[in-house]
């Protein structure tokens, strides 16, 4: 297998074939076979910025990138500042599909888009006290290539270098041989979960269970008079440490208890990072075909496997759940119907097994029309009842009128798109570390047969999924 020091001799020779490589808005990519090894210790390599960690639910492929060979990233997909929101998607969709194509069928822009970038903010003087503006680091979406990725699909392991033509210049190739010398190939060894380095301090919930019984009370109250039929409201918890937190631990952590997952990890900066654990898919594209799903209606895990299977059962039948699940299936339904030209699915919603619990699950496939795009997609879809609520619009509104923090990326997307194919996660399951702090997220889908305690008890289990504090 390649050394990191020819590594460095091919990087350095392309200051010899700069006529040779191409147009300047193009990227060039090198790839390397490489020796498997742990993707989340090599991501954990000190003094290197904007790192980014993501495998799939089936477990058939996982990446992890350092630095940045191009970025697209920004605020503007504010209605009030940019017009259409849904132009602005198109702008930035437009500009990563003009540097991909079929000559490196692996090279892939990374990233997503906060929970609803077309919403403003909400305004720091409307949060509850204690609230700061922990989002200041992400933009509303970013997108970038990685300049060092591995990659790792099936058993197929490949180390790659990406680079803008127009960088090929002696100085920066200088500076990317420096950042090539930090990195860190060998496996580190990890630490035990963190539940000792907790501080003493009990956790903070916002909004805290009185706040709660009072927003469940008006949302209730605005459904009674038809303004939304379905609404979804997330619930913050933050705990704080004796240490600043790595979050290589805490998602290596993570992975070994969450299986059949989308797992991710997204640092800008050595303060900050977004990470989580998601089971639901917001969709796959490869070629013109399309995969999406329902995922919607939750129940725990039960304590041994009698108890287990009644916890199933009852899900199955639940009332409840089953209406919360059935807004998603007739959304998602309604917006294949718009961009595919044909379209399958599941009859009936069928059980996913989870260790943090068991939900419903309706699975689509279609066949995309020859002029849909991934950001048509993504504009159609997300965000979805199943992390907003239905009617769409109106449940987002009274989202932002309702909920007193910033979600931010929680329950937003983030995934990839490459010449031929793109997939997004919903991000979901998630918590932002800052720090010696730790900010958990979960929501709760209320509809018309929701009870309060029921709902705050539903967010509480998934709160407690993200089991890296056990």
């Amino acid at each position: 297998m390649i050394t990191k020091e020819c590594m460095a001799n091919q990087i350095k020779q392309l200051l010899n074939k700069i006529e040779a490589v191409g147009p300047l808005n193009k990227i060039l990519r090198l790839e390397w076979p490489c020796e498997p090894l742990s993707i989340l210790s090599w991501l954990n390599s000190p003094k290197l910025e904007h790192k980014f960690y993501y495998s799939s639910r089936d477990e058939q492929f996982e990446m992890g990138g350092i630095g940045i060979a191009d970025c697209l990233q920004g605020n503007n997909c504010h209605a009030r500042e940019s017009g259409h929101p849904g132009k602005i998607l198109k702008d930035i969709f437009d500009q990563m599909e003009a540097r991909l194509s079929a000559d490196n069928p692996y090279l892939r822009y990374y990233g997503g888009l906060s929970f609803a970038p077309h919403l403003d903010p909400l305004p720091i003087g409307e949060r509850m006290k204690g609230e700061g503006d922990e989002w200041q680091d992400f933009p509303n979406y970013h997108f970038f290539i990685p300049r060092f990725e591995i990659v790792h699909r099936a058993s197929q392991w490949i180390f790659a270098f990406n680079i803008l033509n127009e960088d090929i210049r002696e100085g920066k190739i200088n500076e990317i041989l420096n950042q090539l010398e930090k990195i860190n190939f060998e496996s580190a060894q990890y630490s035990s979960p963190l539940k000792e380095k907790i501080s003493s301090k009990s956790p903070q919930n916002i909004p805290d269970k009185k706040e709660w019984e009072d927003i469940f009370t008006k949302i209730k109250h605005r459904m009674e008079k038809g303004d939304f039929e379905k609404i979804v409201l997330a619930r913050k918890t933050t705990y704080e440490f004796n240490e600043p937190l790595n979050p290589w631990n805490l998602l290596a952590c993570l992975k070994e208890k969450t299986r059949a997952c989308f797992h991710f990890c997204l640092t800008l900066n050595d303060q900050t990072a977004f990470l989580g654990a998601s089971p639901e898919r917001l969709f796959k594209r490869e070629g013109r075909n399309i995969q999406t799903e329902a995922l919607a209606g939750t129940k725990p895990r039960g304590k041994n496997n009698p108890a287990d299977q009644q916890q199933k059962e009852e899900l199955k039948f639940s009332l409840k759940d089953n209406q919360e699940h059935l807004f998603v299936v007739n959304f998602i339904k309604d917006i294949l119907k718009t961009i595919c030209s044909s379209v399958k699915f599941d009859k009936q919603p069928k059980i996913f097994e989870q260790n943090a619990g068991h939900h419903l699950i309706t699975q689509f496939n279609g066949i995309l029309k020859p002029q849909i795009s991934d950001d048509q997609i993504i504009f159609s879809l997300h965000p979805t009842p199943a992390v907003g609520g239905y009617p769409k619009d109106k449940a987002l509104k009274c989202i932002k009128k309702f909920e007193p923090f910033d979600r931010g990326w929680y329950a937003g997307i983030l995934g990839f798109v490459g010449y031929e194919e793109a997939e997004f996660c919903v991000a979901i399951r998630s918590g932002l570390v800052s720090d010696k702090k730790l900010a958990l997220y979960a929501g709760a889908g209320i509809v018309k047969e929701s009870t309060m305690e029921g709902e705050w008890n539903e967010i509480e289990e998934k709160i407690k999924s993200f089991n890296v504090l056990s």
